[in-house]
């Protein structure tokens, strides 16, 4: 009986460091910089924080938390935005998938095992030599999927969720009536 390599594993991808993926950009604004004054997009750790009329960043790009309570958190970065400094930009080199580049910055758990109360710090001149695997192109791209597919079900899950917690409330109110109205 010969044992076969499962489908779903066609290449273990080559080992290279994070910093042969991608190159820092840009992100030395300040909360203060922020104008509110254009059309693009400025980014900070909660997300956007306003806009301006210039850019740093002209390809989409990886933010990653570099600072502060949500230390190693990555979000994805559209083209002709910018980070605020409590971010690292991470640029994805050529052939390399700004998602996938996503999905392995957030599968290092950059934020792990920070506690204390220091504020924690991550650089990427020392996370950028930590070990990844480079896929191909078509590769890069069936995982991407993968991974949207799944964010797919997680978000149709939650609305479900929602809606049964919205129907178990309506179900209460209609069996002892809206206590909050009731002041007798």
């Amino acid at each position: 009986m010969t044992s076969s390599k499962p489908q779903f594993v066609e290449e273990r991808g080559q080992k290279v460091k994070l910093n042969n993926l991608c190159s820092r950009g840009k992100s030395s604004l300040r909360q203060k910089d922020v104008s509110n004054d254009g059309p693009y997009a400025v980014y900070g750790a909660s997300g956007l924080v306003g806009t301006m009329a210039s850019f740093q960043n002209a390809v989409p790009y990886v933010a990653v938390v570099k600072d502060g309570a949500g230390v190693g958190r990555a979000s994805a970065c559209e083209a002709n935005t910018s980070v605020l400094g409590t971010m690292q930009a991470l640029i994805p080199s050529e052939g390399i998938d700004r998602d996938y580049l996503l999905h392995l910055v957030r599968s290092l758990h950059l934020g792990d095992g920070f506690s204390g109360s220091t504020i924690p710090h991550i650089y990427f001149k020392d996370y950028g030599k930590l070990p990844v695997r480079l896929h191909s192109p078509a590769e890069q791209k069936r995982i991407v999927d993968i991974f949207a597919s799944i964010e797919r079900q997680i978000k149709v899950s939650k609305q479900q969720l929602d809606q049964l917690d919205f129907l178990v409330k309506s179900r209460f109110v209609e069996m002892f009536g809206d206590l909050k109205s009731d002041t007798n």
